[in-house]
């Protein structure tokens, strides 16, 4: 939470988070990561694009709360059973004390030097995720480390991976292939226009939000992921190579494109129920997958519409140049056809009228309500957001533009109040200057009167805040939570004095709960 200090180590124990070779991989040129740790005095600061001024507003996003955690993890969750396991890390299903609500934390163990790549990778996916809010990308909460493992906090999936829902479902209808496909899609997009490309997309890396019918798949696994950079593949296991591009297997270095194959792979395999590529050892398997010859004949394809095929053909393209991106296959004629734009639900013209509603300016109920979306909902009012968000954001390019906010609004307005009522919006939710609405700035403004209300999650939220446990936030941990430096102490001491009805310097529970009703009324 905030700016956490990263515990002193002994010699024998250096921080991977503090090596040398570690931070060249966390801080690349001309990019601002928030997970670089620079040393002023004892206090390892992470999220230094986080400050208060009068003049200056702090970027309210979901990566607010997404850092480094110094204490015990144990101090913070009950760990329980594995939930997988692999050659050097294994995800575990844990207890979050605060929220009460259930996390996946993966771990990893660690190696005495910093060159070992699976400690290497599961920093890199911490960072990467932290860039990512997207409502089809599991979400990561934070990280700690100990004497003997890394350990990441990520959003806990109890759906199961893609496989899975394949094997219960027997044949899926093109339908519902075409729903899964084009949120795989829209989460791929949003990597793609952030210069992210994944490089590792299999059915084992999706997995579903719940066990229902409408779950929600979220890719995960993005501790290979690369950023610009071009990396040559080491090709990997068995399963790996199955979805990898031909391209890569012949010693081209990674790109958008080759994430695309992988797509396609996923596609065959949803209308199909077999890969299209089969070996029984790993050469056979690698010299059919670099031809990139594949067969659409048999009972199974003759009842696939010539769309779907067109479409396939268009991501199993032999020459990575010619294939077709991931935001063109979201506006495939398969996909429009199959998915064809549901009208809005009594719950999505709620979220809009709550967005119309929106119009507080205090930042620290701006602060406390996006941490209450992102911590404290339950998985039903999460996917119920979700599922609003996905069908204003009609280019599925992940975030809400203000002609895709207009278009909604237009069905109860004329349009030049819907213009009107959309600039508004825009000037208050759009916290973080994107020129969009991003999924986390969507939740927190579509929040419910009884979601803000309840004092479960206001208590939830005070305690996350009240970080000492003293039943008061104090100056110094709302410090540590904006990053702010000594000499912004005007700007903390303007933020207390809002909410400080005692004035005894601090903000007790009764403040807190008092400043967020005030939101509401």
């Amino acid at each position: 939470m905030g700016c956490a200090s990263v515990r002193k180590t002994s010699k024998s124990k250096v921080s991977l988070f503090q090596d040398p070779k570690m931070r060249s991989l966390i801080v690349e040129k001309k990019v601002s990561t928030n997970l670089v740790p620079v040393r002023t005095s004892s206090v390892v600061k992470i999220a230094s694009n986080y400050s208060y001024s009068p003049n200056q507003d702090i970027k309210i996003e979901a990566s607010l709360f997404v850092n480094l955690n110094s204490k015990n993890i144990q101090e913070n969750y009950d760990l329980m059973e594995k939930i997988s396991e692999g050659d050097t890390a294994f995800v575990r299903k844990a207890f979050h004390k605060t929220s009460r609500k259930y996390k996946a934390v993966k771990s990893v163990e660690k190696i005495k030097t910093s060159n070992n790549k699976d400690n290497l990778n599961l920093v890199k996916e911490f960072n990467t995720l932290k860039k990512l809010d997207h409502p089809n990308i599991v979400k990561v909460f934070e990280c700690y480390e100990d004497s003997t493992y890394m350990h990441t906090v990520l959003e806990h999936l109890p759906g199961g991976q893609l496989i899975d829902y394949l094997i219960k479902s027997n044949m899926l209808s093109e339908q519902i292939a075409a729903r899964i496909m084009k949120q795989i899609l829209s989460a791929l997009s949003y990597c793609h226009e952030k210069k992210i490309i994944h490089t590792d997309i299999r059915s084992e890396h999706i997995l579903f939000d719940s066990k229902s019918e409408n779950s929600i798949p979220k890719l995960i696994s993005f501790g290979k992921s690369i950023i610009k950079v071009p990396v040559i593949s080491n090709n990997g296991k068995l399963s790996r190579l199955l979805y990898t591009a031909p391209e890569i297997l012949n010693g081209e270095p990674y790109t958008a494109q080759s994430d695309i194959w992988s797509c396609g792979v996923l596609l065959y395999i949803l209308l199909s129920g077999k890969p299209p590529f089969a070996g029984k050892t790993q050469e056979i398997l690698k010299q059919r997958v670099k031809t990139g010859d594949f067969s659409l004949k048999g009972q199974e394809w003759a009842k696939i519409s010539s769309p779907a095929i067109e479409l396939l053909n268009q991501m199993l393209v032999y020459n990575p140049s010619s294939r077709i991106s991931a935001k063109a296959a979201m506006q495939s004629p398969w996909i429009k056809a199959c998915l064809s734009g549901p009208s809005l639900s009594p719950n999505d013209t709620l979220a809009l009228k709550n967005l119309s509603s929106f119009r507080t300016k205090q930042k620290l109920q701006q602060i406390v309500l996006v941490y209450i979306a992102n911590n404290a909902l339950s998985k039903e009012r999460l996917s119920e957001m979700t599922q609003t968000f996905q069908k204003l954001d009609k280019d599925g390019d992940g975030k809400i533009s203000k002609e895709e906010l207009i278009e909604a609004y237009l069905q109860f307005m004329s349009q030049e109040r819907a213009v009107k009522e959309v600039e508004a919006i825009m000037k208050t939710i759009d916290t973080n200057n994107s020129g969009f609405i991003d999924y986390t700035e969507f939740a927190a403004a579509c929040l419910k009167r009884e979601d803000i209300e309840d004092l479960d999650n206001l208590d939830i939220a005070f305690k996350a805040f009240d970080t000492d446990g003293s039943g008061k936030i104090s100056a110094q941990e709302l410090r540590e939570l904006l990053c702010l430096d000594e000499d912004q102490s005007n700007s903390l001491r303007a933020l207390l004095n809002e909410i400080d009805e005692n004035g005894d310097g601090q903000i007790d529970i009764d403040e807190f709960r008092n400043m967020m009703i005030k939101h509401i009324n």
